[in-house]
């Protein structure tokens, strides 16, 4: 029984990691695919959570008690994975197409949640390092084992394994879970460079005005009407490309409905 749920622990994981990066390749997978995925990376979560609820309610009893310094770094890994997928899961149901629900903050909650992916990529990461052993044994032992032929049954085998082999097997693992996170941050560079720069282009413009509208109520309280328009005429765009229809662009929305993204006009 404890084989199994090992086993089925596993499947789960290398479900949820491969789900998580393809999340980050949506400028091919297209928007549509990225909004399941990201309802898939839900459940999942909720079923791995469900799977470990005694060890995480354990430790929660004992954290600041009696209970290992690995099961402490595992828990603080944990919780730093819950929030970050808890805010791209917010964020996401706030920027959906499925809802339309158009908030004011738009442009925050996007960036919000390309910058919280990145993040929890980066948590991702680690946790695999901090389990490697773990999934380096399932994998050997229950997922990627070769049944035995005729008569003659496999022994257990002492666990003897020299430190060659086992450095090996944490480079091949690690090899191969940084070259997918390099994949997915190289896919998804621009989004989170675009994040960064809307973020500032909103605080500096909203600096500007405020210092023009407090210059102008300062020396010349009858010029409103050429302060306001002048504020029309200077817009940001926050996106240069264009986009003229969805799935182009994981950024792409089109609130005015003219087939034309909203960051690539004046705002």
């Amino acid at each position: 029984m404890k084989t199994n749920k090992q086993k089925l622990n596993w499947i789960i994981d290398a479900v949820l990691f491969a789900a998580f990066i393809i999340c980050f390749l949506s400028d091919l997978t297209g928007l549509m695919a990225h909004q399941i995925l990201g309802i898939v990376i839900a459940v999942l979560c909720a079923l791995h959570f469900i799977l470990h609820w005694t060890w995480v309610k354990s430790v929660t009893v004992r954290f600041f008690r009696r209970t290992s310094r690995q099961a402490r770094n595992f828990y603080i890994a944990d919780i730093g994975l819950t929030l970050g997928l808890a805010t791209m899961l917010i964020t996401g149901l706030f920027i959906t197409t499925w809802f339309e629900l158009a908030p004011l903050h738009y442009v925050t909650c996007k960036d919000i949640h390309v910058i919280s992916a990145f993040i929890t990529l980066l948590l991702l990461i680690v946790k695999v390092g901090m389990h490697w052993r773990w999934i380096v044994n399932i994998a050997h032992r229950r997922i990627f084992t070769r049944k035995s032929i005729g008569a003659k049954e496999l022994r257990p085998q002492p666990a003897a394994v020299s430190y060659d082999n086992d450095r090996r097997s944490f480079l091949k693992l690690m090899g191969a879970t940084g070259l997918l996170a390099a994949l997915a941050l190289g896919s998804s560079m621009d989004g989170l460079m675009n994040a960064l720069i809307s973020q500032t282009s909103s605080s500096t413009a909203s600096s500007t005005g405020t210092s023009s509208n407090g210059h102008s109520n300062g020396h010349n309280p009858g010029s409103d009407a050429s302060s306001s328009a002048s504020t029309t005429d200077s817009c940001v765009v926050l996106c240069p490309e264009g986009c003229s229809y969805p799935g182009r662009c994981r950024r792409y929305i089109d609130t005015n409905h003219n087939n034309l993204c909203d960051l690539g006009e004046c705002m």
